[in-house]
């Protein structure tokens, strides 16, 4: 298999972004041991059918989303946050994996929905 991209979609938010993986031997178990680091992984990747790469990208796709909304970065500060995340490998690129598009990620305070109740 040579290189392929992927576009991960959080679906509450429509947020996106893609990644592309060169699906050489050294990723394909570079995927996997990032996949087995975290802990309920056997229950991710049952729910995916066994398969590795899908359950990674759920996982790289979350992982983008804290980064966004702990650092309030872009695209470039993601791409640095990933040269030291424990647990995962630089994602520009040079260990075969490449995000190489994300949608802005914040909490907007006026998508927060408040309802009134009843007096106390």
């Amino acid at each position: 298999m040579a290189k392929k991209m992927y576009d991960i979609e959080y679906g509450p938010t429509w947020w996106e972004c893609t990644v592309v993986v060169d699906h050489t031997p050294e990723v394909d178990n570079a995927i996997r041991s990032m996949v087995e680091f975290w802990m309920g992984y056997e229950d991710r990747l049952k729910a995916n059918g066994y398969d590795y790469t899908k359950t990674f990208l759920q996982q790289l796709g979350r992982e983008i989303n804290f980064i966004q909304a702990e650092q309030h970065v872009n695209l470039i500060g993601v791409l640095k946050a990933f040269e030291s995340r424990e647990g995962w490998c630089k994602m520009d690129g040079s260990a075969g994996i490449e995000i190489i598009a994300a949608e802005d990620f914040s909490f907007d305070h006026n998508q927060y929905v408040v309802m009134e109740g009843l007096p106390v």
